[in-house]
């Protein structure tokens, strides 16, 4: 959560698409695409549970990587057209090296909505 708030333009608080204990990571100013958001939410790109997992909106070359690792996997509701298939649920990490990986994909999902254009 610390990292997640140190990212420039974040600021947390209940969430809007999740059960409001879940913390919001959302952005000041949004300018990325419609798949980096959780809708109906325009600027929130992900959640963190209170049991420690995330979810996110990731790039799409960065979900098929960490899908085939164990990493990720999508939630149903992506399976729905109205919200974005960029979706995923992220396990919570158990120690230092998996700590890097979370931090690594929500500074992906971060960097994709505060752009107007992924890179």
């Amino acid at each position: 959560m610390t990292r997640a708030q140190a990212l420039p333009g974040v600021f947390t608080g209940p969430s809007q698409v999740s059960e409001p204990v879940s913390l919001a990571l959302r952005l000041r100013e949004p300018r990325g695409p419609w798949e980096a958001f959780l809708h109906p939410s325009t600027d929130e790109f992900g959640y963190i549970h209170r049991t420690g997992f995330l979810h996110l909106t990731l790039p799409r070359p960065v979900i098929a990587p960490l899908a085939a690792a164990g990493w990720v996997e999508p939630p149903p509701i992506t399976l729905r057209p109205e919200w974005p298939d960029t979706i995923v649920m992220l396990y919570a990490p158990r120690g230092d090296a998996e700590l890097q990986l979370t931090a690594a994909a929500l500074y992906a999902s971060w960097r994709q909505a505060g752009q107007a254009s992924p890179s």
